[in-house]
């Protein structure tokens, strides 16, 4: 999941510097539009966030994944980076709050740990973090915990896009 934070971070700290210096207001009138702007900002480094993770699992991996599961898990990651990246620039109001939340964004990778450290009934505290439903999926390799952690990721990424949204117009 770090890789794919990582890309997804750097275009979030661009977009927030966009919004500071009050460009962000003029991407949607160029030809570019708005839909092009946000594309560029979240889905293509998303895109090679993807690529990044696969390479990652696929080269440095300790353990060796299915090919459908190493791309799952890359999806998976990838649009956790997504989420991180609409969280930052859906609550903070410029860079250095941008940092902030980026810090406490980093926060969601703490459901992977949450199945190998505590109880299985206190587990479920952490359920709302896509993070926990990957961890799970690894550990018990179930896919339908799998596809759990992507509609989680889901709804969290609709929700702040919405929020972010409001803050475009």
């Amino acid at each position: 999941m770090l890789a794919a934070m990582l890309f997804c971070f750097a275009s979030a700290m661009v977009t927030l510097g966009e919004m500071d210096d009050h460009i962000s207001i003029y991407m949607s009138i160029t030809p570019l539009g708005r839909k092009g702007y946000l594309y560029s900002r979240f889905a293509i480094p998303t895109g090679v966030a993807f690529l990044v993770t696969v390479f990652v699992l696929a080269i440095f991996s300790v353990t060796n994944f299915t090919l459908p599961a190493l791309l799952l898990l890359s999806i998976i990651a990838s649009l956790v980076g997504m989420l991180v990246s609409f969280m930052i620039v859906a609550l903070a109001s410029n860079r250095v709050e941008g940092m902030a939340v980026c810090k406490i964004a980093s926060l969601i990778m703490l459901g992977a740990f949450v199945p190998f450290f505590i109880a299985e009934k206190s587990q479920y505290i952490f359920t709302i973090l896509p993070s926990y439903w990957m961890a799970k999926y690894m550990l018990e390799n179930k896919v339908s915990y799998a596809f759990l952690s992507l509609a989680i990721s889901c709804v969290w990424i609709v929700l702040l896009f919405n929020k972010f949204k409001k803050k475009l117009n």
